[in-house]
């Protein structure tokens, strides 16, 4: 391009870039451009005399066909990691137009760019340079280049393990000689943070300085051999001892420190959660802040964060140093007691640079000061939680979370608070359902949840417990879905049995961090209709974060089953047959619309010869033609001829409303049409004569117009529809019956009826007179 500069003319080429990459591409291939060594490149060819990088205003939505065209099929689904916004061209080409060349397809004019080069040098420079560019947006990436420490928190879906992961992946290529931690509460989120490391560039590499481990399985590398036995055990094992306690109780079977308690409650007055979670959470998960030790009984009096009463407290230290200290077995809080109390870490004090603890939530406090411990400074520490997923007692709270941290060093409170996971339809039911459970269960709190998503799907479905076939749920879920359940007990469900041999069934807590295809969610309402009834806020709380976390667990299919109809959300699409068969087609699609999607089930349908239930995926997707001929196909004329209505076919529309003997509207759309004669037949045949005379009229058929006039009694409009015909004594008739003499007398005069038209003119006269 040639631009005027001081009274001279300069060649001068302007480089742009345009970024419209997808995350699963940048899981393969690193897209990152620097510019400097591109630069360097150019100049070397002699292409390029000078850069310019402006940054440009923030970019809209681009639409579903340049996404598709960009991202291709058979790449994977689109999930949590996909860019939520991408930069349109024809936006791009706008904003270009703006700047002082003329566009950008003319710099083709004048130069000839080896495009191969320059895409050759991208990959080179992509697997060699450190400042990797992530396919994020803006307020996720200054947490990826934020210093720690750092607690971050987030609605489902908002990126926070890949944020905390690039973190991770920038500070271990930034410095070579780093050791870093990552460190889950589930072993099935450690599996799959490691595998998602795995695929960045170079990331299979720096997993000899990165550990991610889940929580046990840290414990376990400190202490080397030990038998540490699940949470899931313990709690069973609690549950006997308070199926115990609760019979000691009955029985008066109690030592005596509890004995003018017992007095005052006959019946043991802790549910089961409430205990747990004072025993879990609060006597072996806190520490005493006041000595820096662990929780003793003084402690627990006097400096515990629980909401008890002092008699209280008192009360459930003896149970719990009476029935519960005993329990078989070291758990996770035993073994942190047991490092905290010895100051043994197995040469794992202050070991790592970096320390990244993901699902913080499901930590407790001691579990926290632990990993503090272990990072070389407090700057390393990065958290990320969301309060309201909380699945285990932890009394986790970021306020009561940084004031422990600030006595060590100030950290940062940031959050992110766009779901990228779910689709628009299933955030949108997640959001107008929380409000409602909330209430329900009587919770004042609750997530700040955000509909804000970048996939379009089905909307979400319902159905009872009784008309859900397995096989075919089996078989909607395949490889890529799980049915979520509430915990182990459902296992034993007729569906989950049933499903079981074909796809994952999975309870609340293991599916913790991770995201599926399709979800179906089994007796999540009613699980939370047996919390309303519970009087402890917690359990009603634990109950609404299992409902939370099943129910936007789906990217793009959500189907919630209950053992009763009633306790469906209202206004759920209930699941048939139109709606299973739809998701055969979203495999072999990355970005699809819902009307696309139906309408390629249309199309299935349609081969199938299942016209009727085609015709209803075209009628959805507005391709009113198609569903048309679909009806026609299948003989129902009457929704065949609405549909060719919508489609404006007109003439079409006639000819099937007529077949289905709805003569009234076929005339209608005849005329539309601008069938005069076939509207005028169809309205003699639906006894509107008034009507088809006027469309006799417009045929130029005036014979049979003025007959159609004379039924209707509108003997003026048929007298001159005869005259028009030629058939003048008809017309003389009807002029006569109307009344028009005058003129009945000349057309009986023109029919040669003299007597007739000597009659009509004395009548004539009689009338004026």
């Amino acid at each position: 391009m040639f631009r005027e500069r001081g009274g001279t003319d300069r060649p001068r080429m302007v480089l742009v870039v345009w970024d419209v990459d997808h995350h699963d591409d940048a899981m393969n291939r690193a897209r990152r451009i620097h510019y400097d060594n591109l630069a360097a490149v150019l100049h070397e060819e002699g292409i390029l005399e000078e850069m310019s990088i402006s940054k440009l205003p923030e970019y809209p939505w681009v639409p579903v066909d340049v996404v598709e065209k960009e991202v291709g099929k058979g790449k994977g689904v689109l999930n949590q990691y996909v860019r939520l916004q991408y930069r349109g061209e024809d936006w791009w080409m706008e904003q270009a137009t703006r700047w002082e060349q003329e566009s950008l397809a003319d710099a083709h004019e004048f130069f000839e760019i080896d495009v191969e080069r320059i895409e050759q040098e991208l990959a080179h420079i992509a697997q060699n340079d450190e400042d990797f560019l992530l396919h994020l947006l803006p307020e996720q990436m200054q947490f990826v280049r934020a210093e720690g420490p750092l607690l971050l928190s987030g609605t489902v879906g908002s990126g926070k393990t890949t944020v905390m992961l690039y973190h991770l992946y920038r500070q271990a290529r930034t410095n070579p000689n780093g050791q870093y931690l990552v460190v889950t509460y589930s072993p099935n989120l450690s599996n799959l943070c490691q595998l998602l490391f795995e695929r960045l560039p170079g990331g299979r590499d720096l997993l000899e300085r990165v550990s991610i481990l889940s929580f046990t399985q840290l414990l376990k590398m400190i202490n080397r051999g030990a038998h540490i036995i699940s949470y899931d055990a313990r709690r069973r094992q609690f549950e006997e001892a308070y199926a115990e306690v609760g019979r000691r109780w009955k029985m008066k079977a109690i030592p005596k420190p509890l004995h003018n308690f017992r007095q005052k409650h006959p019946t043991l007055p802790w549910h089961l959660e409430a205990l747990w979670a004072e025993y879990w959470d609060v006597i072996k998960g806190q520490l005493n802040w006041a000595t820096r030790g662990l929780l003793d009984r003084e402690g627990y009096l006097q400096y515990a964060a629980t909401r008890l009463t002092p008699e209280e407290r008192e009360a459930v230290f003896s149970v719990y140093e009476q029935w519960f200290t005993q329990l078989p077995g070291m758990d996770e809080l035993d073994a942190c007691r047991q490092i905290w109390r010895e100051q043994e870490f197995s040469g794992l004090r202050y070991r790592f640079d970096g320390v990244y603890v993901d699902e913080a939530q499901d930590l407790c406090e001691v579990q926290w000061m632990i990993l503090l411990q272990m990072v070389k400074s407090p700057t390393g520490l990065f958290l990320t939680a969301d309060p309201f997923q909380a699945l285990r007692p932890s009394g986790f709270h970021w306020n009561r979370l940084e004031r422990r941290l600030q006595s060590e060093i100030a950290v940062q409170d940031a959050s992110l608070g766009i779901n990228r996971r779910n689709s628009r339809q299933i955030a949108s039911l997640v959001q107008r359902e929380m409000e409602r459970v909330s209430q329900r269960l009587g919770l004042e709190e609750k997530p700040n949840y955000h509909v804000t998503a970048v996939l379009d799907s089905l909307p979400p479905a319902g159905a009872p417990e009784q008309q859900i076939d397995p096989p075919r749920l089996a078989e909607w879920l395949g490889d890529q879905g799980a049915l979520v359940i509430p915990d182990d007990s459902a296992r034993n469900h007729p569906l989950a049995q049933q499903i079981a041999n074909s796809a994952p069934v999975v309870t609340v807590e293991e599916c913790k961090g991770l995201e599926f295809d399709r979800v179906a969610v089994l007796g999540m309402y009613a699980h939370l209709e047996e919390a309303k009834r519970e009087r402890a806020e917690t359990l009603r709380q634990l109950a609404f974060s299992q409902w939370y976390v099943a129910m936007t667990r789906a990217r793009r299919g959500l189907l919630v089953i209950e053992p009763e109809a009633q306790l469906l959300p209202t206004g759920l699409t209930v699941a048939d047959e139109v709606w299973f068969g739809t998701w055969r087609d979203v495999e072999e699609v990355v970005v699809r619309s819902v009307d696309v999607l139906r309408a390629r089930s249309a199309e299935r349908y349609e081969d199938a010869g299942e016209f009727v239930v085609a015709a209803r995926c075209y009628e959805q997707t507005a391709q009113f033609d198609k569903a048309a001929e679909c009806y026609e196909k299948a003989g129902q004329f009457s929704n065949a001829a609405e549909c060719y209505e919508q489609a404006e076919r007109f003439d079409r529309a006639g000819v099937c409303y007529e077949q289905a003997g709805q003569f009234g509207k076929a005339a209608q759309c005849y005329e539309q049409a601008g069938q005069f004669s076939k509207a005028a037949q169809c309205y003699e045949q639906a006894g509107q004569f008034d009507n088809a005379g006027v469309c006799y009229e417009k045929a130029g058929q005036f014979g049979q117009a003025a007959e159609c006039y004379e039924q209707a009694g509108q003997f003026g409009k048929a007298a001159q529809c005869y005259e028009r015909a030629q058939q003048f004594g008809k017309a003389a008739q009807c002029y006569e019956r109307a009344q028009q003499f005058d003129k009945a007398a000349q057309c009986y005069e023109k029919a040669q009826m003299f007597a007739d038209a000597d009659r009509c003119r004395r009548k004539a006269r009689r009338w004026w007179w």
